[in-house]
């Protein structure tokens, strides 16, 4: 009897061992499955997990996310050289805000040594600008004594509120003009204006919008008006490629405006002079530069029919040859309240 619940007691306990090892072994081989389902390979992951050694992949890493060094000064060069320190696209011959983002002149790079940028040596306090400038007492100067004189040919001086002459002109240009039409229109005065425009695409790029809501280049528009004179101001998207290049574009172009409007006199505006910053720090838009496209400007007038409104130093500091601060953004935008001596030298020195 002794020996029956004894036998049966082993048997239990044979069977209950039997049970605990296949339950452990169920589980061991499950794990080896989850472990091993990360390669592919759970059979041999199975093994090593058993013999202990590691199963976990090695980490790679990519070089994906490493920011790109290039520095502005390499990008300077790179970009297309007839777009603008104007960005936005649309303008009207209205009244429009000029606001644009002006990155950087974007210009065909520049092969000379480029200026070094270094702190320009005149350090004293800019005159205070919140004072209006008096124009009436504006005498055009050159500050480069070594460059001849540009021909200036004689005109009457007019009071600020003789402005009779302008009722039948029209005024082309990029975002500068856009600017003046905005903040120091001329009273019956036409403006036909857009960010970028340059001698290269100003008689047919559709992209000026009109007074009746329609998109259309300058040689379409001239179509059956009657201006007498029309102020030009182009040359600051330009500056990457050559005066010379650029110059006889615009005499091409004044060719092809005097065809449609015979007669028709045509004042090219001389660019005005950029910040002492700006000067020293960009390689394409400086002053240098600047004088010489007004000079192959300038060759072109013949004192007939062609004219040179030379505003080049209308916004420099006394006697100092560069743009005075407090008068644009950028070197090359006015600010709102700026643009008046621009005007005001028009009405007085630009009647021909």
């Amino acid at each position: 009897m002794d020996n029956n619940q004894t036998n049966k007691k082993e048997k239990i306990f044979d069977v209950a061992l039997l049970v605990v090892i296949a339950v452990t072994a169920v589980a061991i081989l499950v794990m080896g499955v989850v472990i091993g389902s990360k390669s592919g390979d759970p059979i041999g992951d199975f093994m090593k997990f058993l013999s202990g050694r590691e199963t976990e992949d090695e980490e790679t890493y990519s070089d994906d996310t490493v920011e790109d060094e290039t520095t502005e000064e390499d990008t300077e060069d790179t970009k297309d050289e007839t777009s603008d320190a104007d960005t936005s696209e649309d303008v009207t011959e209205d009244e429009t805000d000029p606001a644009e983002t002006t990155g950087e002149d974007t210009t065909v790079p520049d092969t000379t040594k480029e200026k070094e940028t270094t702190k320009p040596a005149e350090t004293t306090k800019p005159a205070d600008t919140t004072k209006p400038a008096d124009t009436t007492k504006y005498v055009p100067v050159d500050p480069d004594e070594s460059r001849p004189p540009r021909e200036r040919y004689p005109v009457e001086v007019h009071e600020l509120d003789d402005i009779a002459y302008f009722a039948d002109a029209l005024f082309v240009g990029d975002s500068r003009t856009v600017g003046l039409a905005s903040y120091a229109k001329i009273k019956g005065a036409t403006y036909f204006a857009r960010n970028s425009m340059t001698v290269f695409d100003m008689l047919s790029v559709k992209k000026v919008t009109t007074q009746d809501n329609k998109s259309m280049g300058l040689l379409d528009y001239l179509e059956g008006k009657s201006f007498t004179k029309i102020f030009i101001l182009l040359g600051i998207n330009e500056m990457g490629y050559s005066p010379t290049k650029v110059s006889n574009k615009m005499r091409d172009d004044i060719a092809e405006i005097q065809r449609v409007l015979p007669g028709v006199k045509v004042i090219i505006t001389a660019n005005y002079h950029t910040t002492a910053a700006k000067d020293a720090s960009s390689k394409s838009v400086n002053n240098s530069r600047i004088e010489k496209l007004n000079d192959a400007f300038a060759d072109i007038t013949n004192g007939v029919d062609i004219f040179f409104a030379d505003i080049e130093d209308v916004f420099d500091a006394p006697g100092k040859g560069y743009m005075a601060e407090g008068v644009s953004r950028d070197g090359i935008h006015l600010y709102a309240k700026k643009y008046a001596p621009w005007r005001d030298y028009l009405i007085q020195y630009a009647q021909y």
